[in-house]
């Protein structure tokens, strides 16, 4: 995996195999606590062998390191079409489905917070 961006506002985590783009993880700052996955991606070939679980691990890992206490994310229409399981697969690591949300974003379907306090 390789640190694309670690800056104050962003971070964005590479997976590359052989110097090939497997996938990215990448979280935007909205405050110093706060911070919102923007977008989690795996190409094809590499989803359902727990890639985007260490995926998503690392970067909490980093963002609870930094200080953050509240990460939020959602769930467009096209991704839950996808994969329908997505919210669940988040739950499982350890988001809440349907609490707050700061901003609404166009074409959510489900909202999730990850509270760093309480895990």
């Amino acid at each position: 995996m390789q640190v694309v961006e670690d800056s104050a506002q962003s971070f964005e985590v590479n997976l590359t195999f052989g110097g090939r783009y497997v996938g990215r993880a990448v979280s935007t700052s909205r405050s110093r606590y706060e911070v919102e996955f923007s977008d989690v991606e795996l190409e094809p070939p590499y989803r359902r062998k727990g890639l985007g679980t260490k995926l998503v691990k690392l970067v909490i890992t980093r963002l609870r390191e930094r200080g953050v206490r509240h990460i939020y994310g959602s769930v467009p229409r096209s991704a839950l079409e996808e994969f329908p399981e997505i919210v669940q697969w988040y739950e499982r690591l350890g988001f809440k489905n349907g609490e707050r949300y700061p901003v609404a974003v166009p074409g959510a379907v489900a909202y999730l917070h990850l509270d760093l306090l309480d895990s």
